[in-house]
């Protein structure tokens, strides 16, 4: 038998696992968008801004998450580990904005697993209190994705060669 990621959801996530699964994802998606978004301020203001909602829309989560974890009478969930993630890095002889452009695709295919994370969740979740929330968080993680998908294809960075988003 072959252990998905799905089979280990359904297996064993109690409420309070659940949670902090979900808490540990938020923190690290919103310090991933807002870093992204800070590289980009430099080389593209509207990208910029389009993060930087982003990364509030995970702070947001976080808030609804530490409420909800206080109607279940749980202590509110702590990130488990700090997540650095990258920044732009340019390659010997690389361009800025290839790099910058690269550093969005990378992005487009984090939104497509975030979106994915709360497909599965949502299959197995267990917990009536938290059904809201991950049906509402699908719902926003469907559109975050294919609003970044949109605002590749009209993002003005000019480069030698397109690249297309891994989606």
């Amino acid at each position: 038998m072959t252990v998905t990621a799905r089979s280990l959801l359904a297996i064993n996530l109690d409420p309070k696992r659940q949670l902090q699964t979900l808490w540990t994802h938020e923190q690290a998606e919103g310090q991933r968008y807002h870093r992204v978004a800070s590289d980009f301020l430099p080389l593209d203001a509207a990208t910029c801004r389009l993060l930087t909602v982003l990364g509030t829309e995970c702070d947001a989560r976080l808030a609804w998450l530490e409420s909800l974890a206080g109607s279940m009478d749980m202590l509110t969930p702590q990130c488990e580990q700090e997540h650095s993630g990258e920044a732009i890095s340019l390659a010997d002889g690389d361009e800025p904005i290839s790099a910058a452009r690269r550093q969005f695709s990378k992005t487009i295919a984090a939104a497509k697993r975030a979106q994915q994370f709360y497909e599965a969740m949502c299959e197995f979740n267990a917990t009536l209190l938290l059904q809201p929330f991950l049906h509402g968080g699908l719902h926003q993680k469907r559109a975050e994705h294919r609003l970044l998908l949109e605002h590749f294809e009209t993002l003005r960075l000019s480069t030698s060669m397109p690249l297309s988003p891994t989606s």
